[in-house]
């Protein structure tokens, strides 16, 4: 399922990891288009979303222009990836590997 950046609540995620004791996270990622094998893993996009709002905890806590001028460049790329879909599904070609 596709994380909404405005749910992502970095606390939630540093709460699952130390609750479980992790020192680390593994990912699988999204193998094939959605619309054709399904949600299987995480798409790159999302891990976009996830470091941003880490990236914004972290920048309240310790502003600095080039924490700034990081958060700008993520949210400039999940920008471009949210006019990419767009644009494929103006298209009918958005979850399809090969046309």
């Amino acid at each position: 399922m596709p994380v909404n950046k405005e749910e992502v609540e970095v606390s939630n995620i540093s709460n699952f990891i130390s609750e479980n004791g992790l020192k680390s996270l593994s990912l699988d990622f999204q193998d094939g288009a959605i619309g054709e094998v399904g949600v299987n893993g995480v798409q790159w996009t999302e891990l976009l979303t996830v470091s941003l709002a880490i990236l914004n905890k972290l920048n309240k806590a310790f502003p600095c222009r080039e924490n700034s001028i990081t958060v700008t460049k993520i949210e400039e790329a999940i920008m471009w990836q949210e006019s990419r879909t767009k644009n494929r599904i103006a298209r009918g070609v958005e979850g399809v590997s090969k046309l």
